[in-house]
């Protein structure tokens, strides 16, 4: 009788998905191997076995949707960025009303 093979030792790793959603809420390769306590050379050959690319640390949370090509995971990123600038708006807004009553 053949054992069954052993759990990956990174199970998040063996989950594009996962991968996937991680790139989608700005994480960096190298945050996703600390939580992981792994190093980031691992976390990249994750990526390239899935296919994945990786956005630049610096792009911006638009310029990442770019990368990212599932559907759904874009969708909520998306939906994110959105609620993310109407609420800096309405903290600007605050701040400018809040400077106007001064004067």
């Amino acid at each position: 009788m053949r054992q069954a093979s052993p759990a990956p030792r990174y199970a998040e790793l063996a989950d594009r998905r996962w991968l996937a959603e991680q790139m989608a809420d700005g994480r960096s390769v190298y945050a996703i191997a600390r939580q992981l306590q792994t190093g980031a050379r691992t976390v990249r050959d994750a990526l390239r076995r899935h296919g994945l690319q990786w956005p630049p640390a610096d792009a911006d949370p638009v310029d990442r949707l770019a990368y990212i090509d599932d559907v759904e995971i874009r969708a909520r990123a998306t939906q994110r960025i959105v609620e993310e600038a109407t609420a800096l708006a309405k903290r600007a807004r605050a701040v400018s009303d809040a400077a106007d009553a001064l004067t």
